[in-house]
């Protein structure tokens, strides 16, 4: 067997993970610098992460491992004796798995109460939304996963203090070390900013009309070729681009896509002079020229990939100045009364939208909670199928009922069936609770037109047309009560 068809998709996973996600440094960094939302940070790299490392990690590796072999057993057993020590009652899987998401959960939940308390929803002023928050602050959530980490593999199976105690301290050398990195680069960007050149630079790239983002990219790049480490490049880039940021107009969902357009460019061809290179090197055991034309070219697609994804996003986010500039083709006469009905289409299916990604974000949560807890298999992959089957319109959460029930019954009978009683339950409480507060801004559309908007998406396009037919029948209805209806009454 190949190891690079395994080796390179795993490492470029790790590498998007690292630069693109928060809590990892440089993305945290960048976020404070740009005075951006963490939380929106993190949802939208989530969002484009599994794109990026399909496109760079899982495609370029099959590209890869047609071109090179490196043999498993040499590479990965070569150094081995059998005499290597043992671990004693190990963690499980959910254990380990509970505790990475912890601190994501608690910065999301951070986000999410932030966003239902503009909308309404709850009282962002209530003392429990205030102490929730609170806890999703970045330092307070990973301080609590720290502890977390500390009860659960440590106390829970049975080491003593003084193990735990040494444990701790052999973990201050790494951590010292990527907080000394991500402070050093923070302290040369912002001495560079204190000699004025990042408003310089904002100057600069407002009279060359060039946007924001892609000088954010390119900047972070240049500084990535230049001295290696993707750390000190997104936290200098991140530096010199603050002035622009902080004295642009821009919503802080712009403001997260050019935290994402720093990251992606600060991994833009890793090469010699970058401590990953000689990493990825050594573990697959390939040489400078081998690596150059594998590591160096994953690296750029990852980059490059990014950006694209990231400046689709932001194009979505600055429609209303788009749309602001197309009313202008209308004329004058008509200007007013489409300015009114595009405004409550693109409301409509935004609040459709954002109410239908909201909802399956609950059902992952409680299906991975659920998963978690009950002991059953691969709950992460299970909460990310929930979440994209959920979008489907009407019976999403239905169809995952019975999927998530189904691979429950193969472990354990009375485990599918809690599984089943708990999830109807949620159900019940989605369809009669949270989806007429989330659902709120969404047009009021007749049930049989939901369910005729869903057949003919779905027989159309597929699972594609059933996501889409529910907006696409809001858009209609709108243009025949705003559109049709008035000139047909208008005529005698």
């Amino acid at each position: 067997m190949n190891l690079l068809a395994v080796g390179l998709p795993v490492a470029a996973a790790l590498s998007t993970m690292h630069v693109f996600l928060p809590p990892h440094p440089g993305p945290v960094a960048a976020t404070e610098f740009v005075e951006a939302n963490l939380g929106y940070v993190l949802l939208l790299g989530l969002l484009v992460v599994f794109p990026i490392w399909w496109v760079s990690g899982h495609l370029w590796g099959k590209v890869v491992a047609r071109r090179f072999f490196v043999d498993v057993p040499d590479a990965v057993f070569g150094e081995m004796t059998g005499e290597e020590e043992e671990i004693e009652n190990p963690p499980g899987a959910g254990t380990v798995v509970f505790l990475l998401l912890l601190p994501l959960f608690l910065i999301l939940l951070n986000t999410g109460l932030d966003a239902l308390g503009t909308a309404g929803v709850v009282d962002a002023e209530a003392g429990w939304v205030e102490t929730l928050r609170m806890l999703g602050q970045t330092p307070v959530a990973l301080l609590i996963a720290v502890i977390a980490t500390t009860l659960l593999l440590g106390f829970r199976r049975g080491k003593s203090g003084t193990a735990i105690e040494r444990t701790l301290d052999n973990a201050l050398g790494p951590v010292c070390s990527v907080i000394l990195i991500t402070g050093a680069g923070g302290m040369f960007g912002g001495v560079l900013r204190a000699t004025g050149i990042g408003d310089a630079i904002a100057d600069s790239l407002s009279a060359l009309g060039i946007p924001l983002i892609l000088a954010a990219y390119i900047i972070a790049a240049a500084i990535r070729v230049a001295q290696g480490s993707a750390t000190v490049a997104l936290t200098t880039a991140a530096a010199l681009v603050a002035p622009g940021v902080l004295a642009s107009d821009l919503s802080q969902l712009q403001v997260a896509c050019i935290v994402l357009a720093l990251a992606a460019g600060s991994v833009l061809a890793g090469h010699v002079n970058d401590s990953g290179f000689w990493l990825v090197s050594r573990l697959l055991r390939m040489d400078v020229k081998t690596t150059l034309r594998t590591w160096t070219v994953q690296q750029t697609i990852e980059s490059v990939t990014g950006f694209v994804l990231v400046l689709v996003i932001y194009f979505v986010a600055t429609l209303p100045g788009i749309k602001q500039a197309m009313l202008r083709l209308v004329p004058a006469r008509d200007r007013a009364n489409t300015e009114v009905i595009t405004d409550q289409i693109t409301d409509s299916v935004g609040g459709y939208v954002m109410g239908m990604v909201t909802l399956a974000f609950f059902n992952a949560v409680v299906v991975l909670l659920l998963y978690t807890v009950m002991g059953l298999p691969f709950p992460l992959l299970l909460a990310v199928v929930a979440f994209l089957i959920t979008l489907i319109p009407l019976v999403g959460s239905l169809i995952f009922w019975v999927i998530g029930t189904g691979i429950a019954l193969f472990v354990d009978p009375i485990l599918a069936l809690v599984f089943a009683v708990i999830y109807l339950v949620y159900m019940q409480l989605e369809s009669y609770f949270l989806t007429p507060r989330v659902m709120n801004r969404a047009i009021s559309i007749p049930g049989s037109l939901v369910v005729i908007g869903a057949l003919v998406g779905g027989t159309l396009l597929g699972l594609l047309g059933a996501l889409v037919a529910v907006p696409v029948t809001a858009s209609i209805l709108i243009i025949i009560k705003k559109v049709w209806i008035p000139r047909q009454d208008s005529r005698v």
